[in-house]
Formats: structure tokens, C-alpha cells, sequence
């Protein structure tokens, strides 16, 4: 059996009912649902995943999709953070022209959450946590530090520090 592993070829030498077991070792199966799928014994199966040859192959092919899955999880993660910076710049332009002050505690309030949602672990001890409320000035984001002290932010600015690609939390 021949199993494409990135740009090689991971030729096992391993009988056909082996082979079967690895792919479904791979996938997580455990040694009896390996052993009912291909109709042997349990004790068939603990047999194979301890010889050389399955244990090399099992260790490959196991390196090679974390390799892929943690290439796949970046990618999504980059991907995820483009978009929810599109939308945070979109949201903040979108606040720029709202009039109505419903409008802007709206936006704010959805401003507040994508940030959220890039940030969501505290940065420099610093946790973001408010909501736009009525009583409050338009498209302001309010900040409560680690020792309570209360500090006002336009929501726009939390946006431009997005955008900036500086590491730094904007909110000093």
C-alpha cells in the first residue's frame, strides 16, 4: 500500500488488513472498533500496532497530519482575523455616519465584540469588558482596569490599533 505524505510517497510495507488498520488507527478508532471493522481479534490488532514496520508507519503518518492540521488551524486563524477586521473597519465606518444615537451604541456595542473576539484573553492585564449604554457618550467604550479605575474610549479607536498591526493593546 502507497500513501501520498506531503510531496513523498510513504510506501508501507504492510499487509492489506494493516494497512486497514492503520487508516483506522489513524482516525481514532480504538483497537476493538478496529478489530470488529476487520472481522479479527482484538488481540490481532495489538499484535500489529507493536510491530516495527506499523509502529514507524503509525508515527509518519501521525507526525504528518499534526504537521497539516496545525498548517490548516494557522491558516484558518489568519483567515478568521482578516475578516474579522474587515468587519470591525466596516463597523467603524459605519459608525462615522451614523446619526441616530440608537444607532451608534449599536454599532459600538458590535465594535466592542469583534475586538473581543481578537482579543478575547486579557492583554497586559488589561480585560476589555463594557457595553455602550444610553447614559453613556456615543460610540465610547468604556475600560474597567484590573484596579478598577474607569477609563472612556472611542470605539473607533479600538479599530485603528487593529488595523495599525501594532502588538500593543491601544488601551494605555
Amino acid at each position: 500500500m502507497s500513501i501520498s505524505k506531503g510531496s513523498n510517497n510513504l510506501q508501507l510495507n504492510l499487509p492489506p488488513r494493516q494497512s486497514q488498520a492503520l487508516v483506522l488507527k489513524l482516525q481514532g478508532h480504538t483497537h476493538a472498533e478496529i478489530a470488529q471493522a476487520l472481522k479479527v481479534s482484538k488481540q490481532a490488532v495489538d499484535r500489529w500496532s507493536i510491530q516495527p514496520a506499523f509502529r514507524e508507519a503509525y508515527d509518519s503518518l501521525a507526525a504528518d497530519l499534526e504537521e497539516r492540521s496545525l498548517a490548516t488551524v494557522a491558516e484558518i486563524r489568519s483567515e478568521t482575523e482578516r475578516l474579522a477586521l474587515a468587519t470591525l473597519q466596516s463597523l467603524a465606518a459605519s459608525l462615522e455616519q451614523a446619526e441616530k444615537l440608537s444607532e451608534r451604541l449599536q454599532l459600538s456595542g458590535e465594535i466592542l465584540k469583534w475586538y473581543q473576539t481578537l482579543h478575547p484573553e486579557p492583554r497586559n492585564g488589561i480585560a476589555v469588558s463594557a457595553s455602550a449604554s444610553a447614559g453613556e457618550a456615543s460610540g465610547q467604550v468604556l475600560v474597567y482596569l484590573p484596579d478598577n479605575e474607569r477609563r472612556d474610549y472611542p470605539a473607533l479607536d479600538l479599530v485603528a490599533d487593529l488595523g495599525s498591526g501594532d502588538e500593543g493593546d491601544g488601551l494605555e
